[in-house]
């Protein structure tokens, strides 16, 4: 996202941003977050936001996130399973649809 200076107390030039990371897939994958996430960062005096869209899945860390799915989205860990199997990086599956939507907002913003 291009940058913009917010100036701080006593006229300093502060820049904060965003780590928009982890879009997890099948959960939080849309548009609509997107936009109401980038668009609130904007208002608050963020300078940018640097978007990760998809999940990392470590070994162990692969476990503990399955466990998670299993509590709080039961049978979602199959649809995981059955897209990305044992790889490092789980990609948000509308990839494309989001980075558009983020280029919209950081051309506006």
């Amino acid at each position: 996202m291009e940058t913009f200076s917010k100036r701080g107390a006593g006229g300093a030039d502060i820049r904060t941003g965003v780590m928009l990371m982890p879009v997890l897939p099948f959960i939080e994958e849309n548009v609509e977050n997107i936009r109401a996430i980038v668009t609130r960062a904007h208002d608050c005096g963020a300078t940018h936001v640097v978007p990760g869209f998809g999940v990392t899945l470590r070994d162990r860390q692969r476990l503990h996130y399955y466990a998670q799915l299993d509590h709080l989205f039961p049978g979602l860990r199959a649809r995981y399973e059955r897209a990305f199997g044992d790889r490092y990086h789980a990609a948000a599956q509308n990839t494309p649809r989001l980075e558009a939507a983020f280029e919209e907002l950081r051309l506006r913003h």
